[in-house]
């Protein structure tokens, strides 16, 4: 699930993924706990997907399943990134 077209095309050339889907984080339109394992690679930083991408991610992750972020240390720390960690850390 990608906003750019650009990296989803990226996605698709590399074969590793069964299904890629143009979407908004926000507002995936996916079906609820779906996913047993959601991954997010450097969308949590300045200007990237909001805070509220978190709450799609949960209700899309099935019982039990994996959520894996990365985030960067100098902005997970920072205050600007004092949002993404609350939703985060709870």
């Amino acid at each position: 699930c990608d906003l750019s077209a650009g990296m989803l095309e990226q996605a698709n050339r590399r074969g590793l993924y069964r299904k890629l889907i143009k979407a908004n984080f926000t507002k995936s339109n996916c079906v609820a706990e779906w996913y047993d394992v959601i991954h997010a690679s450097a969308v949590f930083a300045p200007a990237q997907a909001p805070p509220s991408t978190f709450d799609e991610f949960w209700n899309l992750l099935k019982c039990g399943g994996l959520a894996v972020f990365t985030v960067r240390c100098e902005y997970y720390d920072s205050d600007e990134g004092a949002s993404h960690r609350q939703n985060i850390e709870g």
